[in-house]
């Protein structure tokens, strides 16, 4: 639970938009694992699992953001740091 805890803390809040909703935006652990399955497995944006309950569509775009933001490096680094 703690590792959980430290990835959603490093997971930038959600951008106030009058477009959408906060409850319309997948849940940041179910994209945060598309893009990693993405990003180290080499799964295709189309092929993210349907099991994890997000669209790799909405993976990709939550990426470009996250890496737009800066959030991306600290992201991944806070996952390093966990796995060892």
């Amino acid at each position: 639970m703690h590792g959980y805890q430290c990835r959603q803390g490093s997971i930038p809040a959600e951008p106030v938009s009058p477009k959408f909703k906060p409850q319309a935006r997948s849940d940041n652990m179910a994209v945060l694992a598309g893009v990693l399955c993405h990003e180290l497995m080499a799964v295709s944006w189309r092929n993210i699992p349907a099991s994890f309950g997000v669209r790799g569509e909405t993976c990709r775009r939550r990426l470009a953001e996250w890496m737009a933001l800066g959030a991306w490096p600290v992201i991944m680094s806070v996952i390093r740091r966990e796995k060892s």
